[in-house]
């Protein structure tokens, strides 16, 4: 059934992790872990703001495609509620720069410099993401993940020795841009007609009413896998920030890499036929976790087998010293791709505000323990803090999902 997508969603990913891999290889050359660190906890609340900022659109277009008659309607509710948020954002971050530049130090001025324009271009290719997924035009897809790619890998040596750290950020940043420009332009007709067509407010009330608790979501799970990063800096480990960072993105690319495949693959399959007789929700995602466990578990071997090799392979020699972070994150990402699988049942059932709370739970889970221990355990309690706060969200993400898998489909 998912085949042909499994294919096109194995390509995207596949360029997606290899120019990750470049990007984290060449940084890790020209960086040391301090700076490298300051890139990735950017990259991180970036991407946090992102979600926030289009998340309830994004996660509303993969919903309500199939639920819409007028497409029209559909995408005009996606395009005019975008604005308020962006030129909130935008305020709130001249603002945030001002203040870093006159109190805060140099460090904590260019993060917040460089999240602002990252952003907001992340957040409207969030955006795009979905409508194309979910219309299943993966050709496009590819496309436009290619020119994204192609830029970025084309920009990001020359603005990385200018800029440094700050360099990486402007390269996505133009990435993302040229990728946007050209989304545009191809259709700029289609954007005059929808501007024009009357706001149906009883969708987007529908809609954001669905996508808000989504948003949360997504912000949970970027905090998930990301607040460690800041406790740590927040608690002076400067260097150790960048050598968990990076190994953490090797471990993240691997079995991430095939959740993301399947995940992305089985949605937009599973949302158009929802409705349909006969349809076994429990069996489609338990065909679902078997495939993904089926590419994960031998993944998460080897990556315990030959992690300093690996380490060594994609990152400079300063970092390999954390390459026994590699296999822990790897088997944490085992516990959330069966919970993503089984978080269908709550979202089918439009459950997704207890979903956000199963996650806000684990969140908080890793951000205590964080608080406690990495003081002073230093990376081995951001990476013990993260492991267990997966296996949370997998424990109360089954449970609650065996409590609401009789669900009538219909409604």
């Amino acid at each position: 059934m998912i085949s042909r997508d499994i294919i096109y969603y194995g390509l995207i990913k596949g360029i997606t992790v290899l120019y990750w891999l470049i990007i984290i290889k060449l940084s890790s050359i020209y960086l040391d872990p301090e700076s490298f660190g300051n890139f990735s906890i950017a990259f991180s609340i970036s991407t946090y703001i992102a979600i926030v900022l289009s998340g309830w659109q994004s996660s509303a277009a993969l919903r309500f495609y199939h639920e819409v008659d007028s497409k029209l309607i559909y995408y005009n509710v996606l395009l005019k509620t975008l604005f308020k948020p962006f030129l909130l954002f935008l305020s709130i971050g001249v603002l945030a720069s001002l203040l870093s530049y006159f109190y805060m130090s140099d460090d904590f001025f260019w993060i917040v410099i460089a999240i602002i324009p990252l952003s907001i271009l992340y957040g409207l290719f969030l955006l795009i993401v979905p409508i194309v997924r979910i219309k299943r035009d993966l050709k496009f897809y590819l496309r436009l993940l290619l020119i994204q790619s192609v830029t970025l890998i084309g920009t990001v040596i020359p603005l990385l020795r200018i800029f440094g750290w700050v360099g990486v950020i402007l390269a996505f940043v133009v990435s993302y841009f040229v990728v946007l420009l050209y989304f545009v332009i191809i259709k700029i007709n289609q954007f005059h007609s929808i501007w024009y067509v009357k706001t149906n407010t009883k969708l987007v009330s529908q809609m954001m009413s669905y996508g808000w608790p989504v948003v949360l979501i997504g912000a949970f799970s970027q905090l998930l896998s990301s607040i460690d990063q800041i406790v740590l800096k927040y608690n002076g480990y400067n260097n150790e920030v960048g050598i968990y960072a990076a190994n953490y993105n090797i471990a993240e690319k691997s079995v991430f890499a095939f959740l993301a495949i399947f995940v992305s693959a089985f949605t937009p399959i599973l949302y158009k036929n929802i409705n349909s007789k006969n349809f076994d929700l429990l069996l489609q995602i338990r065909k679902g976790v078997s495939q993904f466990l089926l590419f994960a578990l031998p993944i998460v071997v080897l990556l315990a087998i030959f992690s300093r090799t690996i380490s060594a392979v994609f990152l400079d020699k300063k970092y390999v010293e954390g390459h026994w972070i590699i296999p822990i994150i790897a088997f944490s990402g085992i516990f959330v791709g069966i919970a993503s699988f089984y978080s269908e049942v709550l979202t089918v059932a439009k459950k997704t505000k207890l979903l956000a709370a199963l996650y806000g739970v684990a969140m908080m889970v890793n951000i205590v323990l964080n608080i406690i221990f990495i003081p002073r355990f230093g990376i081995l309690a951001a990476v013990s803090a993260t492991f267990s706060a997966y296996f949370v969200l997998l424990v109360l993400v089954c449970v609650f999902a065996s409590r609401n898998n009789n669900v009538n489909l219909s409604t």
